[in-house]
């Protein structure tokens, strides 16, 4: 399924051109282009209310690829307009299509907007209604955010069936469009959820765990201008092999505001909690199965153990099934954690023993 598809018609448009900012500082953003095919652009900016004097340089950005524009020479606390220059090649002449706007850092004492979501799933047709996505994402655009949040599992896998590096772009390249209404207006910032299987559990394993991890990854800082450590902004400097510095998780300031964006998934061993089919394809009946996340809310962790238990008690060897007793130990402790915080009263002292009677259990199979 492609971005195409879902869009409302009037927008479809933006499949084939879109356009999100990130990155943003008190003297510089930037702007990540993405087309459907070859073309030729630059963009011109200037403070809001004058003329767009400033210009970028010429750049060529390839059929289904994306290049990255920086703004830089900014002024701080300044409301800025751009515009998009574009030609075909061979083409003698640039036209002028929309841009955006986009705001430097507030000083302290300043009032500004953001806007966050969360759990926008688009590749769901039972929960995604793709004229009310897109309506709410111009709604958001409308209120002039000076950045927009996604909070997670924005980027699902779930329905890939093959792992390769392409297929794993095809969840960035469908939020693409739809973020374009509100991100060519708001600089965006990405958390990680389940649902993008980012992990450092996954990528230390081998086969499907390990090309999801390193593919989904690699696509999101393609697509999308995350932050990476520098004097604006702190957040993780260290480089993962097949990937680079991985831009999960990060702070700023902005008016009286410290924002903190952080990452579960990619800085634990151990499994945190996932969406990610397991196959075996010659015997898919026997070792098909689905983790999902249930962190928080009312009963929770109670299903996390009652899943956590089912993975457990499955037919298998003796060595798979120690690693999945110890699989569920894992989340069983990450329940009672949760548990302790929304304070359900005698939950957390159940899954404790449960975790008690599972790590016997699981160095008697090992």
């Amino acid at each position: 399924m492609c971005s195409s598809d879902l869009l409302p018609a009037e927008l479809a448009s933006l499949a084939n051109l879109s356009l999100v900012l990130g990155r943003v500082t008190d003297r510089s953003v930037t702007v990540n282009a993405l087309s459907q095919e070859s073309r030729e652009l630059f963009l011109e900016y200037g403070p809001a209310g004058q003329p767009t004097a400033q210009k970028s340089a010429v750049q060529t950005v390839d059929a289904r690829q994306a290049i990255e524009v920086t703004l830089a020479n900014l002024q701080p606390d300044t409301a800025y307009t751009y515009r998009l220059q574009l030609r075909r090649p061979g083409e003698k002449s640039f036209t002028a299509h929309p841009g955006g706007r986009f705001h430097t850092q507030r000083p302290p004492g300043s009032s500004f907007v953001f806007t966050i979501q969360g759990d926008s799933h688009p590749e769901r047709p039972q929960m995604s209604h793709p004229d009310l996505y897109a309506r709410t994402l111009q709604q958001a655009a409308a209120a002039e955010p000076d950045f927009h949040i996604c909070m997670g599992d924005d980027f699902s896998v779930e329905k890939l069936r093959t792992y390769s590096s392409r297929d794993l772009e095809e969840p960035y390249r469908l939020q693409r469009p739809f973020l374009g209404l509100v991100g060519r207006a708001a600089p965006l910032f990405l958390l990680n959820g389940n649902h993008e299987q980012a992990s450092l559990y996954n990528y230390n394993l081998k086969g499907d765990p390990h090309l999801v991890a390193v593919g989904a990854q690699v696509a999101r800082n393609r697509f999308f201008p995350n932050p990476a450590p520098d004097e604006f902004y702190s957040g993780d400097g260290e480089p993962l092999s097949e990937i680079g510095m991985l831009r999960d998780y990060c702070a700023w300031t902005w008016g009286d505001a410290l924002f903190v964006i952080l990452d579960n998934y990619w800085h634990s061993p151990a499994l945190v909690d996932t969406a990610l089919h397991e196959r075996d394809d010659e015997h898919a009946a026997a070792h098909d199965h689905l983790l999902a996340r249930e962190v928080g809310g009312d009963l929770a962790g109670l299903r996390v153990a009652h899943l956590a238990l089912a993975l457990a008690a499955g037919g298998q060897e003796s060595d798979a099934r120690a690693t999945s007793l110890r699989q569920a130990g894992a989340l069983l402790h990450q329940a009672r954690g949760a548990l302790q915080i929304v304070d359900i009263a005698g939950a957390p002292q159940v899954i404790e023993a449960m975790e008690t009677l599972l790590t016997p259990a699981a160095e008697t199979e090992a």
